[in-house]
């Protein structure tokens, strides 16, 4: 129980019947926690778990849980408050008023995602009954996130009975599609102009309108996330503007606003996508530019030269290497004349004017100043230092 609790910091009691909280699991006080402050609610909660046959979940402002794991007869465990989300000032406040701790500290109850709560509560069953936990049961018992198998079957039947004809709704996939493609070739306009129609003829995702535009919303931009994904923008990139995109629909109130909402992240999806496919081809002309460099490197490399071979302008080309690179063109051509020589120096007999005017050196006197810049060391230094052991015996 310790383990877990320092795993979780959650706080763990141990209640026994007849004599309530008998251990603290834990750097935990009782009377700092409704389960030891408040013997209402603790009651509440062991009555409520002799009546099932699992552990029992009570929850609080829909937000903050607390369980009971009976351990025994006269036996159980306690855990909690788990709170799902982030609670306001205000909120940790009435929380503490609720169940008369109003002059302790007031700290907000440790944040467990609703699915790790359930974990922890089977594992805590586990632990102290040996069996493994029906977490279906679990949710089914106390009302959480349960769904009947039964009203799910009929829901659906209701909706076969109402539905638009089988091609409407083809129609209305097809155009799903098209507008998916629209944003993975990066058509602002009318990606634009095919959300606003999808919109339109989208079915019923709730009954409230503010629900169906949110819910419209936020598919919109899961979709819109993974097109961007498959069309080269980074998942980094792609996920913050869906993680940015989903916060503001979700806090947003106004139907008008999420309609607007939707329409953005469309139009920003899809310039991320250009902006993309720039990138891929301002790192192509790079690419072809050091292809003709290792072409060319033993004739003089004029910049103008090379960019017409590439067919783009000389200056932008000199930003964009420079940008790519880190190192100005010069300086790459540089590299690759040094890298060439290198490999003269090691397996070949040729002098070191030779070398110098085979790789294309204004003088031996240049080739020797950048040949060092690079190495450390003189082109003859390098040749005594790394030449094979097959030419020395010549």
């Amino acid at each position: 129980m310790q383990k877990l609790c320092l795993l979780s910091n959650i706080a763990l009691f141990l209640y026994e019947s007849g004599a309530g909280i008998t251990e603290c699991y834990g750097n935990f006080e009782k009377e700092e926690n409704p389960l030891g402050a408040d013997s209402h609610f603790t009651n509440k909660l062991i009555e409520r778990c002799n009546g099932i046959a699992c552990p029992a979940v009570i929850v609080e402002n829909k937000a903050i849980y607390f369980s009971a794991i009976k351990a025994d007869e006269n036996q159980y465990v306690l855990a909690g408050p788990m709170c799902s989300e982030f609670l306001s000032n205000v909120e940790v406040h009435r929380f503490y008023k609720l169940h008369n701790m109003e002059k302790m500290e007031q700290k907000a109850p440790a944040r467990l995602g609703f699915l790790q709560m359930i974990s922890l509560i089977s594992m805590i069953y586990t632990t102290i009954t040996g069996e493994i936990c029906n977490e279906e049961m679990l949710l089914k018992e106390n009302n959480l996130a349960y769904v009947d198998p039964e009203e799910l079957e009929r829901d659906k039947a209701t909706f076969r009975i109402g539905k638009v004809e089988e091609e409407a709704y083809h129609h209305t996939y097809m155009e799903e599609l098209q507008w998916i493609n629209c944003i993975k070739n990066g058509d602002e306009v009318k990606a634009k102009e095919m959300s606003d129609s999808l919109a339109e003829n989208a079915g019923k995702l709730s009954r409230k309108e503010m629900n169906h535009q949110r819910n419209l919303a936020i598919c919109a931009v899961t979709l819109a996330t993974r097109a961007a994904i498959e069309s080269g923008v980074t998942p980094a990139e792609a996920y913050i503007l869906s993680d940015v995109y989903i916060d503001k629909i979700d806090k947003c109130s106004d139907v008008g606003q999420l309609i607007e909402l939707r329409r953005l992240s469309t139009m920003e999806f899809t310039r991320q996508v250009m902006e993309a496919r720039k990138e891929k081809v301002r790192s192509n002309y790079i690419e072809q530019c050091k292809d003709y460099i290792i072409n060319h490197y033993q004739y003089k490399i004029r910049l103008e030269e090379a960019a017409d071979a590439i067919g783009i302008n000389k200056n932008y080309l000199s930003h964009l290497f420079k940008k790519e690179e880190g190192i100005s063109m010069n300086e790459y051509i540089n590299r690759v004349r040094v890298k060439r020589a290198e490999n003269l120096l090691k397996y070949s007999d040729a002098t070191l004017t030779e070398i110098s005017s085979y790789v294309c050196f204004n003088s031996q006197s240049h080739f020797g100043s950048v040949f060092k810049k690079c190495n450390g060391v003189t082109p003859q230094q390098y040749r005594d230092r790394y030449r094979s052991r097959e030419f020395l015996k010549k």
